[in-house]
């Protein structure tokens, strides 16, 4: 998603185990596919807990 000329590339997802959902943007390597926008890529990670039917997580990672 870009906005104000600045990339924002957000993840929603369910997982069993918290904390993991910025680990998995990066091994999926998502940022990859925007290089040519040659700005910055922020990586938003949001879990949910099926068991608890809430957000659990919350991780933004920003470059600088």
């Amino acid at each position: 998603m870009l906005i104000e000329r600045k990339v924002f590339l957000p993840k929603l997802d369910h997982l069993e185990a918290e904390g993991k959902v910025l680990k998995q943007i990066k091994e999926k390597k998502y940022a990859d596919k925007y290089p040519s926008q040659n700005q910055p890529v922020h990586l938003i990670g949001v879990e949910f807990s099926k068991k608890k039917r809430n957000v659990v997580g919350f991780e933004v990672e920003s470059p600088g």
